[in-house]
């Protein structure tokens, strides 16, 4: 006899292959932090994400650079979390840009003028 928990561990979406040999897995950590497990033949990538919306149906995930560019890596991305029945965003992350000290300042001010109290860092690098 089935108990109800096995009966809605059928219903839920599977770790779905691909004729290629492409898998992706979401694994949840946390309460919403989840990993998203990318594996294909020679090479396994695991992204961090995020479910988000009112019954975190949707995935919020990064990806680096290196990988943005690889065409084919993000559409088998795609297409796996598509099959899975997944609702995502995939955000490409780029290195830090140093903030020119005028426009910082600028920023300061402004942030003063709305009430806010800036406090800088002894190296200046963050507010």
């Amino acid at each position: 006899m089935m108990s109800w928990i096995d009966r809605l561990r059928n219903l839920l979406p599977r770790n779905v292959p691909d004729p290629t040999g492409v898998t992706v897995k979401v694994e949840r950590k946390f309460r919403e932090c989840v990993s998203v497990v990318y594996r294909e033949p020679g090479r396994t990538l695991t992204f961090n994400g995020e479910l988000v919306g009112p019954k975190w149906n949707q995935i919020n995930m990064t990806v680096g650079d290196e990988v943005a560019s690889d065409a084919s890596l993000i559409a088998n991305l795609v297409a796996g979390l598509t099959r899975q029945g997944h609702e995502f965003v995939i955000f490409r992350t780029a290195k830090q840009e140093p903030i020119p000290q005028s426009e910082g300042d600028a920023a300061r001010a402004e942030l003063r003028q709305m009430g806010f109290e800036v406090e800088v860092s002894p190296d200046g690098r963050s507010v």
